[in-house]
């Protein structure tokens, strides 16, 4: 409980973009070409990072510290499937660079996901059929 206190604005920033990202992912769902589910979450996701990333910056060339968006909740939507939208944001506009332990994290979580996407396709590469 206490932590929900201490991270109260950044469960709330994270839960606002995760709802974000599933509206985009509905909508794209509906929406020519046919995409599986699965390439239509990493869609929407990529571009609901991307523009959290940019707003962010946005908001930090302002100096206005409370409409930044937390890194706890930038992190979740890099977890959730933006990785690629944060990382491209990240280094086209230098944004989150300085910091290592927010680097070092967004490598944790890089390298996860490369991680499972790897086991994925050797497992259906390798299937029996």
């Amino acid at each position: 409980m206490r932590w929900m206190q201490r991270h109260r604005k950044a469960a709330i920033w994270a839960g606002g973009l995760t709802l974000a990202t599933l509206a985009g992912a509905i909508f794209l769902h509906f929406t020519p070409p046919d995409f599986p589910p699965a390439a239509v979450w990493f869609i929407a996701a990529t571009l609901a990072t991307a523009l959290a990333f940019l707003y962010d910056k946005q908001v930090s060339r302002l100096n206005d510290p409370g409409r930044r968006i937390p890194e706890l909740a930038l992190l979740w939507m890099c977890l959730i499937g933006g990785s690629l939208g944060g990382i491209v944001v990240m280094l086209g506009r230098r944004h989150k660079t300085i910091d290592p332990q927010f680097r070092l994290v967004l490598g944790i979580i890089v390298g996860v996901q490369i991680g499972f996407l790897a086991f994925w396709l050797w497992s259906r590469l390798t299937a029996p059929g």
